[in-house]
């Protein structure tokens, strides 16, 4: 999230938070005397009579709280893979696969992009379909991952039903639908966890009401969650494929042990039950396949394989051996993959770099997923009621986690294991629940779960003051943007860095069409080189500038002697 003391934030910030408790202990010591609670868990059981209404419900809330963050202060991309993400959705709005080479490509040349053999972000397409067809029909391209989170949380409290009672399911998604750090990160960010998120929640819930039918299921129901979990397979493989093939694997094999115990049940109907995974399934690889060749030349060749190669200076595991640092253009180039990149790679491959990185890694998934600062765990250490499904949960979560540990990433963000979300929120919970169970025979236990309602309300409340005070800020390139805006015609703008600039900060990206779009942003490459793309855009009328990222635009004049 933004920092909460920018804007001079910071007094706000301590006059909310220092009302909170005073407020919630208020809130608690009058509980008795007006039942609030009951009367909102009466409500929550008429919503939850009704499956449908109670998925709308959701939907209408997720969507709601996006558009309303949105409408205070419309987000802005501001790291590399937003800014990649972007010109994915642009050229899919655009009814295009990738788009073709720039004859100056040099200057264009970007951070999670491929410029050769064409030009196209080099991440999965799922991500990039959702954004570009939020783009082509609303004009906004993240309203396509507003929508599919609110189908993503319509479609938890859906697959909760089977792990929790319906009550619980849809108090859960209601704590997450108004969670910051959920909204904030994949509400009002082009990172990528809609999808994955969606896709993961699909899987498992299909594959938990397949497994816990297996016994007694109709050929209706087993065609329609068979449909279901090929649709999440194929979700995962074109947005996450790695943690995608992980969950794909853990879930074929409790199917198919299932399957071997009820197999007198299970053997007349398999013929059926086969159909949509083969066809959902043949359909995924011809698309991926078509994708692979149409960016890369390369069927088999997806694009974020030659970006690693031809980019990347460290491995994706710690323990593999780094590759040979490739030739860079850009001295940003290189700052990144070697400087920053590898560095991590080779500080955390010793005993102390990991364990101080390790905690680091970690801290944006504890941020995100736990309520009330991971409270609903503790009850989870005490359980001694036999629960395979709930240790299920836990044993996958963790395993995740801890695969993850061992990657080169610089940190375990919440995207990255979204396809998990699903098991993540049943451990929560589960806890959650534990604690109302308690509130039976201890008095400590019985305002735990007020607590974290009342605890995320406030924070959902608290958020939207945030957002009404980053009203007016924008990125230096945004305020560039909107400078240019408002002179006619179109521009080519060529950034300097000055020395120390964040190699994080890159503000050369372009749309998908680039000789058709407002402005050009162009690397500096020296004055005979700049001079060549000057001239390539003479015929077009655009006006030059230099802009310094930490000074104002220059004007740059064109010299009409030049041939």
């Amino acid at each position: 999230m933004f920092s909460y003391y920018s804007n001079g934030f910071g007094y706000w910030f301590l006059a909310l938070w220092g009302l909170f408790p005073f407020i919630l202990l208020g809130w608690l010591y009058l509980r008795p005397h007006f039942p609030l609670g009951r009367q909102l868990s009466r409500c929550v059981g008429i919503l939850c009579r009704n499956q449908w209404v109670a998925m709308g419900t959701l939907f209408l809330i997720v969507l709601c709280a996006n558009m309303l963050l949105a409408c205070i202060h419309y987000p802005q991309p501001r790291v590399h893979d937003e800014f990649a993400y972007q010109l994915a959705a642009d050229t899919y709005a655009s009814g295009r696969l990738t788009n073709p080479t720039h004859p100056f490509w040099q200057h264009f040349e970007t951070f999670h992009v491929l410029s050769q053999p064409t030009r196209m972000a080099k991440y999965p397409p799922g991500t990039g379909l959702v954004l570009g067809a939020g783009q082509r029909l609303t004009g906004h391209s993240i309203f396509g991952f507003w929508f599919t989170l609110a189908v993503g949380v319509a479609a938890l409290y859906w697959a909760l039903k089977v792990w929790v009672p319906s009550r619980w399911a849809f108090l859960g998604c209601l704590l997450i639908a108004i969670n910051p750090y959920w909204l904030t990160n994949w509400g009002q960010t082009w990172w990528g966890g809609a999808v994955p998120f969606l896709a993961g929640t699909l899987l498992f819930g299909s594959m938990k009401r397949l497994v816990d039918q297996m016994a007694d299921l109709s050929v209706t129901s087993g065609l329609l969650y068979s449909a279901i979990f090929s649709i999440a397979a194929s979700m995962l493989a074109i947005s996450r494929p790695f943690e995608g093939l992980i969950a794909c694997v853990i879930c074929g094999f409790i199917l198919v042990r299932r399957s071997v115990l009820n197999w007198n049940a299970v053997s007349k109907k398999l013929a059926p039950l086969a159909v949509p995974p083969l066809l959902i399934g043949a359909a995924a690889v011809c698309l991926i396949g078509w994708n692979n060749h149409v960016v890369t030349g390369d069927v088999t060749q997806m694009p974020y394989a030659i970006h690693s190669a031809r980019y990347s200076a460290s491995t994706m595991w710690l323990f593999g051996t780094a590759p040979p640092i490739p030739e860079y253009r850009l001295p940003r180039m290189r700052e990144f993959y070697v400087e920053w990149s590898r560095a991590i790679h080779e500080r955390t491959r010793t005993l102390r770099g990991y364990f101080e990185m390790a905690p680091k890694k970690l801290k944006p998934c504890l941020d995100f997923y736990p309520f009330f600062g991971g409270v609903c765990l503790l009850p989870l250490i005490f359980m001694r009621r036999r629960d395979d499904w709930l240790r299920f949960c836990i044993l996958i979560s963790i395993l995740i986690v801890g695969i993850h540990l061992l990657t080169n990433f610089s940190s375990v963000f919440p995207h990255y294991v979204a396809p998990f979300a699903c098991l993540f929120y049943v451990v929560v919970i589960h806890g959650l629940r534990c604690w109302h169970i308690a509130s039976r025979w201890d008095n400590v236990a019985r305002y735990v779960v007020p607590a974290v309602v009342c605890w995320s309300l406030w924070r959902f409340v608290f958020l939207i003051a945030f957002t009404f005070s980053q009203i007016g800020s924008n990125t230096p390139r945004a305020n560039v943007e909107q400078q240019l805006s408002k002179i006619e015609g179109d521009h080519l703008v060529f950034v300097d860095y000055p020395e120390g600039y964040s190699v994080h900060s890159e503000w050369v990206y372009n749309r998908a069409d680039i000789d058709g779009s407002k402005i050009a942003w162009a690397h500096t490459l020296g004055e005979e080189q700049d001079q060549k793309l000057i001239k390539y855009f003479r015929n077009q009328g655009r006006q030059v500038w230099r802009w310094d990222a930490m000074s104002d635009l220059k004007r740059v004049p064109i010299d009409e002697t030049l041939p």
